[in-house]
């Protein structure tokens, strides 16, 4: 993949993204997504369950067993495609660049095997959410509510991390996923036509 001629536009992409969202706020997405619910009201309206989230970032599929993490980055993989951020500045974001940049200096060089989700996509996202939130175990078998459920057992669940005075929000791939069209959660679509390739 490094030698593909769209590497670098990928990865460079990826980072606008980051960067933009770190430091304007607001909602980031890739151009094959489609947006499905109003933003900002379905996001951080009153009656919305992600009203009081400062961040957002959800589950890609439902993929938490060895079989179908072959096609993933990671087990539970957090998705890049859509992510929300409240204001300007978020102290999750800018941890996660740093976490993204230290990352890639440790590649550097990076081997033509080096896949671009690997560099500053969902497999450093995801790493990032364990060590954020400081879990002894997976992200997606950690309690997402009073009842128990996690992002793994309802993926309408939604994990909430408190952390630096604010609230970031791993959503269920209901939310978010790549399959969640024709579900009442899902706020985005993402079409898959390959940008990432």
């Amino acid at each position: 993949m490094f030698y593909d001629s769209a590497f670098r536009p990928i990865l460079q992409a990826d980072m606008l993204k980051l960067f933009a969202l770190y430091y304007l706020g607001g909602l980031v997405v890739d151009l094959d997504v489609e947006l499905l619910k109003p933003f900002p009201q379905a996001w951080t309206g009153i009656e919305a369950p992600i009203a009081s989230c400062d961040v957002v970032v959800g589950i890609e599929s439902d993929c938490y067993d060895d079989d179908c993490v072959k096609y993933f980055d990671r087990k539970g993989q957090v998705q890049n495609w859509a992510m929300f951020a409240r204001r300007p500045r978020s102290p999750f974001l800018g941890e996660l660049l740093e976490f993204i940049v230290a990352k890639y200096h440790a590649m550097t060089p990076l081997n033509e095997d080096t896949q671009v989700q690997e560099v500053a996509g969902s497999g450093p996202i995801t790493d990032f959410i364990q060590r954020y939130g400081n879990f002894s175990h997976p992200h997606y078998h950690i309690q997402a509510s009073a009842a128990g459920e996690t992002l793994e057992s309802d993926p309408s669940s939604i994990l909430r991390i408190q952390k630096h005075n604010e609230e970031v929000c791993i959503v269920g791939s209901r939310y978010t996923g790549g399959g969640c069209k024709g579900q009442p959660e899902c706020l985005v679509s993402h079409l898959f036509e390959g940008s990432w390739h």
